[in-house]
């Protein structure tokens, strides 16, 4: 009887540490993850704004362009560098996030790139 309550034990023990609760998320329960507005800057003066923001399951950027309304921006493909490529088809211009996420560069549908980078304050 001490073996079989013994038994009975450790075999609850061992199922009541393995068991796991699910979380399961619905499909009304969306997560936004949003990152602080960037200004950037090129080498004419021209000035951008850009905010990394959770679009669904993927990852877009907005960018707003010399104080216009902002373009929403979704992640296309990756460069050869490794760095994501943002672009709408409906949008004449994509922008490559730069190095660690700081800058960037766009490109317009003639293949015309302008580097941004950080506005210093």
């Amino acid at each position: 009887m001490k073996k079989f309550s013994l038994l009975f034990s450790l075999c609850f023990l061992t199922l009541a540490c393995n068991k796991k609760e699910a979380t399961t998320v619905t499909s009304s329960e969306e997560i936004h993850n949003e990152q602080e507005p960037v200004k950037l800057h090129n080498s004419k003066g021209d000035t951008i704004e850009i905010q990394y923001v959770g679009a669904g399951d993927q990852v877009a950027v907005e960018i707003s362009r010399n104080g216009e309304s902002p373009t929403l921006l979704k992640a296309k493909t990756v460069s050869s560098t490794g760095n994501p490529i943002f672009a709408e088809l409906e949008v004449p211009y994509s922008f490559e996030m730069g190095q660690e996420g700081v800058g960037g560069t766009i490109m317009d549908s003639l293949g015309q790139k302008e580097i941004y980078r950080p506005v210093s304050e």
